[in-house]
């Protein structure tokens, strides 16, 4: 009886040694990730992905678009030594993470995001190149590509794509011409309308500054008032408040340091046009108002403005800056 229990008790003892020497094997064995992880070929909505694996015969793989968060994308297991990702969308950025799953409780380290991008239907405009500049207008050509329908987008350097102005041609060219000022820098940018295929990307950006028109300095002013007469202000000087905004000395009807509060009137150059938003005379020392009627800034610097000071008698005055 003794015998038989000492037998046992081996048995026993080889039985369980082997069988956790087995389990311990299994867990413990390092899994190596894949290596050698190469995009093949892309398309539109298709990708290939190929690696090198280490004699395992299970790979799992999760995928979604760039920047999803790991746990929430697509997980496909395979035992081949590449995958074809199918049904994605055009022109999208895609992450992919690969790991090797040597049993059900031994996985290598996760590899990744390997990152492809699916090509479009829709070609992408290229080569934008600039035209001719002025104060206020901007023409631009583009290579096509193919495609025969564009929108341009434009605005001050470093706005949003998405919130820009919109242009739409079906030619390779175009001439911007509104919502610009002069001495103010543009990014440019344009893309291909594919209609049912979409958009495609957008060009690289031209980076654009319009010709600058600058009006400060020293002026012989004349003024004309609507009742005939006639007054020489003498030498004003024109100063910069802000990016084509300024300021005069007076209003032209009394001369410098009459009073002693500011008699001048700020202004606009808007692409050559003179505009005076409408504000008090004086400064806000008077109720009365002063707006302008129409001016303009000729090539040679000289400028002329016609505005009105709501006074008693409601006058027009005429004022031509010549420029020293």
């Amino acid at each position: 009886m003794k015998h038989t229990l000492f037998f046992l008790s081996i048995f026993l003892f080889v039985f369980s040694c082997s069988k956790d020497s087995t389990d311990d094997s299994n867990d413990s064995i390092t899994c190596h990730f894949p290596i050698n992880i190469s995009v093949g070929t892309i398309t539109t909505n298709s990708a290939i992905i190929n690696w090198i694996g280490n004699n395992s015969n299970s790979y799992e793989i999760e995928y979604g678009i760039s920047g999803f968060t790991r746990g929430q994308g697509t997980t496909i297991s395979t035992s081949g030594l590449g995958y074809e990702f199918t049904d994605l969308s055009q022109a999208t950025s895609y992450d992919v993470y690969l790991t090797t799953k040597c049993s059900d409780t031994n996985f290598s380290d996760v590899i990744g995001p390997v990152v492809f991008v699916t090509e479009t239907a829709c070609q992408k405009p290229t080569s934008l190149n600039l035209d001719t500049i002025d104060l206020c207008s901007i023409s631009l050509y583009w290579d096509s590509n193919g495609e025969s329908d564009f929108k341009v987008e434009y605005g001050v350097t470093g706005f949003n794509l998405g919130t820009g102005r919109v242009i739409n041609t079906t030619d390779n060219f175009t001439t911007i011409d509104t919502y610009l000022q002069a001495g103010t820098t543009y990014d440019i940018y344009v893309r291909a309308n594919c209609g049912s295929d979409g958009f495609s990307a957008y060009s690289d950006p031209l980076v654009v500054t319009t010709v600058s028109q600058d009006l400060t300095g020293s002026y012989h002013v004349i003024v004309t008032r609507d009742n005939g007469i006639v007054t020489d202000q003498g030498i004003e000087t024109i100063t910069l408040i802000s990016p084509n905004y300024y300021k005069t000395q007076t209003t032209g009807h009394w001369p410098i340091g009459y009073y002693n509060t500011d008699q001048g009137f700020n202004f606009e150059n808007s692409c050559g046009e003179i505009i005076i938003p409408d504000q008090q005379l004086f400064q806000g020392a008077s109720t009365d108002t002063v707006y302008s009627l129409y001016g303009y800034v000729m090539a040679n610097g000289d400028f002329v403005v016609e505005y009105e000071i709501d006074t008693y008698d409601y006058l027009v005055y005429s004022a031509y800056y010549e420029k020293q």
